[in-house]
Formats: structure tokens, sequence, C-alpha cells
């Protein structure tokens, strides 16, 4: 008979129950059920230990143990899920003049047993470890890595079950989340950092890896440079009696090249010039504004798109034959800045020539 849901269901036959655990059941005996290899190591409960195989260090159970019973089967999940990394692959965007990144590297532990696989450790004692390599083959080696960062293992306590072998009374936490700060200081434009993640002691020595292979415990992380700060113009929507206005930027007074402002990195300042460009049917026309109407709103964000400053620039006049500067001061331009100019009011003029 075996426990179920806390009730004795008598004259269990021998396939269900050998037929879930994925042996023959004939002939099955309370020892052959509690030690079949069929039986999920990952479930929290079951009639077995589980120990780190003394060379892979993945989890196995443990089938030297004498106390096995099948009442030990109960909250027993034959469908637990292995440990692993919640991503084999991330993308992140780094300051080139950073030396230190803070991201979170997840983990998925499901019912890994930890305690019970780590036999003499205590809570405490544990940490979910983080090992850094600037290439796969060192990683696969295991050797050359840069940076090892370890957190504290989380801990809850799990449902008991009265008369359970299972005697531990903290279980690791399913998802574990811990920032650390990656050094970054060896990145050199778009590049990766390989990550090893496993369970470790409080200097770093592998203790168990998580899953059953290596690729288990592995991330991928592609390191993308931000970009150089920049300033672009928005659309001009205002009626113009041109169709598609928008803010046109140049380096200098040009009636009809533009491009992208490029400021210097750490730059407090900000010059360019600018125009209202747009068609006229098939031509590429400026419209100039009535003396001193137009009014320049400048969005200041940050690597995060986060508004940093809004800069009033009022009072302009535009021309329909040439740009006109803008200039003052702003917050330090940093890598992944930019900044929007926008056209926030105006009384409009004429509309000049053709372009070239």
């Amino acid at each position: 008979m075996v426990m179920s849901s806390g009730n004795i269901t008598p004259r269990l036959a021998n396939a269900e129950m050998g037929n879930p655990l994925g042996t023959n059941p004939n002939d099955l005996t309370v020892d052959d059920v509690t030690r079949q290899s069929g039986q999920n190591q990952y479930s929290f409960y079951g009639p077995w230990h589980v120990i780190p195989n003394a060379t892979t260090k993945f989890i196995e159970i443990d089938y030297k143990t004498s106390d096995d019973k099948l009442g030990d089967f109960r909250l027993y999940n034959h469908s637990a899920n292995k440990s692993d990394v919640v991503y084999s692959t991330l993308s992140l965007s780094y300051d080139p003049t950073a030396s230190t990144l803070t991201t979170v590297i997840p983990a998925n532990m499901s019912e890994m047993n930890v305690l019970d696989a780590l036999t003499g450790y205590s809570e405490s004692a544990l940490y979910l470890c983080h090992r850094l390599y600037y290439t796969s083959t060192a990683r696969n080696s295991g050797s050359g890595y840069f940076q090892t960062l370890t957190s504290s293992l989380g801990f809850y306590t799990p449902t008991t079950v009265s008369g359970h072998t299972r005697t531990a009374t903290r279980r690791v936490s399913s998802t574990q989340i811990h920032n650390v700060d990656m050094d970054i200081s060896g990145m050199s434009g778009t590049d990766y950092i390989y990550v090893d993640t496993y369970i470790s002691n409080s200097s770093g020595t592998e203790l168990l890896r998580l899953g059953d292979s290596d690729s288990d415990g592995h991330t991928t992380i592609t390191m993308t440079p931000y970009a150089a700060p920049y300033i672009y113009g928005d659309i001009a929507p205002f009626g113009s009696g041109l169709t598609g206005a928008r803010v046109a930027l140049y380096t200098t007074n040009s009636k009809c090249s533009e491009a992208t402002i490029y400021p210097s990195v750490g730059a407090t300042t900000y010059s360019f010039y600018v125009k209202i460009m747009g068609q006229d049917g098939v031509d590429t026309k400026l419209i100039s504004s009535t003396s001193g109407t137009a009014d320049f709103r400048l969005y200041h964000y940050n690597h995060l798109g986060s508004l940093v400053e809004t800069i009033q620039d009022n009072g302009n006049t535009l021309s329909n034959s040439a740009g006109i500067q803008l200039s003052g001061s702003c917050l330090a331009m940093q890598y992944g800045h930019y900044i929007r100019v926008e056209l926030d009011s105006v009384t409009w003029g004429s509309i000049g020539t053709a372009c070239p």
C-alpha cells in the first residue's frame, strides 16, 4: 500500500507504482519501490537522501540509506524540475567609462535538496556563486576566471509531513535573485562575459552544480556599450504649410544639410543650428517665423530613457534660407544620454525657395 494525500490506499497494483517510476512493475518490494532509479531526485520529498556526485557535483540519489518507507512518498513530486539558470543568454548595455555594472543573474532552484545533499553545511555557509570568464573555452575548463561573485542562498520553511524521513526543516527558495557588481573594466566595444553558476562556500569553492549538465549553470552575456551622447530634432506639429515638417539640426547654418549632433562625453553645453524643414510637393523647403516667436524645448534623457532635465530656449527667429544657432548649458552628457529638440511654439512666417 502507499500513502496518498495522507490516506492509505490498500491493494495498490504493482503497475500503479512501477509505471510512474519508469520500471518493471513485477515483483516490486517496498525496498525496490523506494530505490528505483526512475525517482526524481529534485523532488524535496521522497524516501531517499541525496548527495553530490563526487566527480561532477550534480545532485543524485544515495541508495545506501536504510530508512526508506512508502509513507515518504507523501508530497513527492515525480515531475519536479531540475535547477538551472533562468537565462542561458542575456544582453546588457554598459557605460564604457565605468569599471563595474550592477545587474542580476537569477537562478531557478526549483525543489533542490541543498541542505540534504550537503550534509554538515548550515544555511549561512552556503552561497550562490557566479564565476565570470572572458571565453567559453575558459569557462568549460574552469580555469582563467576573472571574477567570483557570491551571494547567500535564500531559504524558507517547507510544508512538514509528520513521520517523514525528510528531516530538513529548511528548503532553498525556488528563485534566487541577487544583485551582483560585475567587473567590466576589461570590456571593449561589443563583448561577452561567460558565467558559470553553482552552489559554493563563501570562497566560491564548488559544492553542488545546478541541474544535470554543465550547460544548466551557464549564462552567456552579450555586453553592448551605450551609444555616445547625441542630439536630434523632433517633428514640428504645427500648421506650417509644409508636409512632414521637422526640426532639422546641423553643425553649421547650412540651408539644406541636416544631421544628428554628437557632443563630447561629459559636455555641459550645447551648440548647433536648427531650422524647420518640410516638403512642398516634391521640393524640400524651409519656413521662417515672425520675429522672436520660435520657442524650442530640449528634453535631456539618460541611458535608461529617464528625463534628466528640460531646457527652454525661447524668443528665436527662424529663417527660411538658413539655420539659426541654439546654444546654452545642460547637465553633463554621458554615454547613453540624448537630447530631443522640440518646437514648442511659433508664429509662422513665409516658406523659402527649394533646396537644390
